[in-house]
């Protein structure tokens, strides 16, 4: 199974070069006014996805039905690239994608470990911007889960 590098997406109005200091390997960084995906970020996103398919096949991918994924753009890059983009009805996620259940469940208590261990508080964003992308890999390393970038920060 392959593995995608993460996207961070951090609030402010131009990318600092710092922010991805001891991320893990082929993270991307975005930016945006509210700190929150967009729809340019999220096609940013969908094309580093597909430049990093290393094996030729039709992938189904399923993502939320937040008005940031939808675009007639996705819809014709999926296509171009035998990409069979599926979306979750609105504010069902929660429900019907176990990644929320188990895996990020998992990493959010992992990460917020890791923030206090480095005596910050995840709860109250006191974590420098500069610290987010390196605790997020000890995170994904931490413990008896060597999580693998199956999915999109």
């Amino acid at each position: 199974m392959e593995t995608q590098s993460p996207l961070f997406v951090f609030k402010g109005r131009r990318l600092v070069s710092n922010l991805l200091d001891g991320a893990p390997p082929g993270s991307v960084a975005g930016i945006s006014g509210n700190g929150w995906m967009n729809k340019e970020l999220f096609v940013q996103r969908f094309k580093h996805f597909i430049a990093n398919i290393t094996e030729a096949r039709t992938i189904l991918l399923l993502i939320e039905g937040s008005s940031t994924h939808l675009s007639v753009e996705i819809s014709k890059i999926g296509l171009k690239n035998d990409i069979d983009v599926n979306v979750f009805p609105p504010s069902t996620t929660n429900l019907l994608q176990p990644l929320d259940l188990t895996m990020f469940s998992t990493l959010k208590r992992k990460y917020k470990e890791a923030c206090k261990d480095r005596n910050y508080s995840s709860y109250n964003n006191s974590i420098p911007r500069a610290l987010v992308a390196s605790t997020i890999r000890e995170s994904l390393k931490s413990g008896n889960h060597n999580f693998k970038y199956y999915f999109w920060i």
